[in-house]
């Protein structure tokens, strides 16, 4: 199910399920500080240190992937919950 919220919403989730994991999926230079995985296509590993790195095509996510249908079902695979925030 999709339903509208908020990055203070999705903050205050975490911090009340502090075993949640979470995987930042095209972090650049300024990933969540709460995320457990960073993911991005160039090498950012030295921004997060202690911090587990993927290198990964999947920069500015849906507008860019090829297919998007694929996509979600992979994030479907990975996580049994989620939070996406889009470009306003």
């Amino acid at each position: 199910m999709i339903k509208r919220t908020t990055l203070d919403f999705a903050k205050d989730q975490l911090e009340l399920n502090p075993q949640w994991l979470v995987l930042d999926i095209g972090c650049r230079k300024g990933g969540w500080p709460e995320a457990d995985v960073y993911l991005d296509l160039a090498d950012y590993s030295k921004l997060y240190p202690g911090k587990y790195f993927v290198r990964g095509d999947a920069s500015h996510i849906l507008e860019h992937v090829p297919d998007p249908d694929l996509f979600l079902k992979e994030l479907s695979r990975v996580a049994k919950a989620g939070y996406i925030e889009v470009p306003s």
